[in-house]
């Protein structure tokens, strides 16, 4: 999990997040399955037909986690795209989460989706697995980050809890 001092001078770290973002509404989005370096695009979040409500999470499921293996899983992982990142900050979601390894597409180095989403106060969650066992387009995610003082960021366990 990337807290808002990942990339945002002066914001907060990871141990000053208060505990119940870390217990929310997730909203599962199947993409269509994403290349190297693919971008979601807008249309890949409106033709989900899953509603992102203001306090949820949307989780995105690209198929990139089956690669995670493979020598361009890192440096070639597909994310979202600056217009997907400003339309979920319209959304006033709580975090954004991933099956790829970084939120921006790989050839990115600048990180723009990172600045867009930490600077309005939305957690960062990257390298999901097991999304394909999620049957319903709704549920319930905990995401537990270890409670480092200063850090960034901290590995976490995430579950997802189906009704």
């Amino acid at each position: 999990m990337d807290a808002p001092s990942h990339f945002i001078a002066g914001a907060p770290s990871i141990e000053m997040i208060d505990v119940s973002r870390f217990i929310c509404n997730a909203a599962l989005i199947r993409t269509p399955t994403k290349g190297p370096n693919e971008a979601i695009i807008v249309d890949d979040l409106v033709n989900s037909n899953v509603d992102i409500v203001a306090g949820e999470t949307p989780v995105f499921s690209t198929g990139w986690e089956e690669k995670i293996s493979e020598e361009e899983y890192f440096s070639h992982c597909p994310g979202l795209s600056v217009e997907a990142a400003e339309y979920l900050v319209k959304k006033k979601i709580n975090a954004v989460a991933i099956d790829s390894p970084s939120i921006d597409p790989g050839y990115d180095n600048s990180f723009p989706c990172h600045k867009i989403l930490l600077s309005h106060d939305i957690l960062i969650v990257e390298n999901l697995c097991n999304l394909s066992k999620l049957k319903s387009p709704k549920f319930t995610m905990i995401v537990a980050p270890l409670k480092f003082s200063g850090a960034t960021g901290s590995p976490v366990r995430a579950i997802g809890i189906e009704e």
